[in-house]
Parts: structure tokens; sequence; C-alpha cells
């Protein structure tokens, strides 16, 4: 038995060097290609037609930060920007997905779609689209406790994850 284990973990050692010999990358970690080049951009404005308050600031942190990791991006005023990201919440839902026979919640789902785009800061044309972005996350317990907090805020992490992937291909 011993032997057995000890084989599947050199193998499974070996299947990731041979992955990553070959260029291949978990896709929160790929760089993503900016439209054009683009590098210095500045965060126009995020629409969020929803009542959680809270959405705003942590989606425009949590964006800056997975773009200038992934994408050398330098944040800037408006007039130094070759690129202007827009960023639209669709939705966001927080409710009961999976009860039990008295009717109790037993888990629960937050659901974030939203979609995105990055306009030329020099003549105000799009450059790019992401189209519709949508992450789900379960949780545990009410929806007012720390596990919908923690649900909450990696339904962010995946939505910005998929949005940065989007750009993950040359133009």
């Amino acid at each position: 038995m011993w032997l057995f284990e000890r084989t599947l973990c050199i193998l499974g050692l070996m299947a990731v060097l041979a992955l990553s010999g070959c260029g291949y990358q978990l896709s929160a970690s790929a760089p993503i290609a900016l439209p054009e080049g683009m590098t210095a951009l500045y965060l126009e404005n995020i629409v969020n037609p929803t009542t959680q308050s809270w959405l705003d600031p942590t989606l425009r942190s949590t964006l800056r930060d997975e773009f200038t990791r992934r994408g050398q991006v330098r944040w800037v005023e408006k007039q130094e920007a070759n690129g202007l990201l827009e960023v639209e919440i669709l939705s966001y839902t927080s409710g009961s997905k999976l009860e039990n026979a008295l009717e109790e919640t037993v888990r629960s789902q937050v659901v974030l779609q939203l979609q995105a785009s990055i306009v030329r800061g020099t003549d105000q044309t799009r450059a790019w689209s992401s189209g519709r972005i949508s992450a789900r996350e379960s949780f545990s317990g009410p929806e007012d406790g720390p596990e919908a907090r923690d649900a909450e805020q990696r339904v962010v992490d995946l939505a910005v994850e998929k949005l940065a992937d989007s750009l993950g291909q040359e133009f």
C-alpha cells in the first residue's frame, strides 16, 4: 500500500512538471492580454443597480488587484489612460438553494452577473467587451452569517477572475 501511494505521488508530481514545462498555466495565474496593448487604464465607473452597497467597493478593489497582478496594468488618471474600463452589474441574488422537508434552508447560494468593456481613451470607441459573466457560490448557514459573507467575497473573486480570463487571448 505504501509503495502504491508513493508511486501515485510521484506520478502526480511528474504530471504537474510536464504541464508546467509545456507552458500550461492555471487560468487564475495566466497573464491577460489587454486590447491594443493598453496598459494605462482608468476604472471609469461601476454601474450597480443592486441594493448591495458593499458590492461596488469590493468589486472595484478586487478588479484592480486582479488586473494589476495578471496584466501589468497601471491605474492612472482619466486623462492619462489609453483605456477606460466600464463595469455593469447585471444582477446579484442571494437566497435558498436547497431546503429540507421542513422547508428550512440547508444550503444557500449567491449569484453575481456582470459585464465589462474597455473603451479607447482617445476616441471613446469600444475596444473590447466581455459579454455576460456569471459566477455563483454556495454556502451553509444563515444569510447574515460569516459563511454568507465569505461566499459573497468568493463570488466577487470568481466573477473578476472570469472577467480577466476573458482577456486571456490575444486580439
